[in-house]
């Protein structure tokens, strides 16, 4: 009972923990994606993807996106549309680069 005391005393520090934790993450995030262009916005969240998605027309917005940035572009956090085939097949050639679930289960 008394953790559970402390714990709502101090809810304001438990807060401010978990956002500089999020924060931290977030910049650790955007430094190993530095080098990639992107729609503003897509780093924080899916959303912008999810709406492009709910559309009609969400090949137009990849291509969009690839001709506007090239042919490495964040679309999402953590999420990088590769529209050469040519270095698609070198990034997926090198040991460490790991496909989605869906690559390996051809439905």
């Amino acid at each position: 009972m008394r953790l559970s005391q402390t714990l709502y005393e101090d809810w304001g520090v438990l807060l401010a923990v978990l956002l500089v934790a999020y924060l931290s993450h977030k910049l650790y995030v955007y430094s190993r994606l530095q080098y990639f262009k992107w729609p503003w916005g897509v780093g924080f969240t899916l959303l912008l993807q999810g709406k492009q998605l709910s559309g009609l027309g969400p090949f137009s917005w990849y291509e969009d996106v690839a001709e506007k940035y090239g042919p490495i572009a964040l679309i999402g956090p953590n999420i990088l549309l590769v529209s050469d085939p040519d270095i698609l097949a070198r990034i997926t050639s090198r040991a460490g680069y790991k496909k989605t679930d869906w690559w390996y289960k051809p439905s």
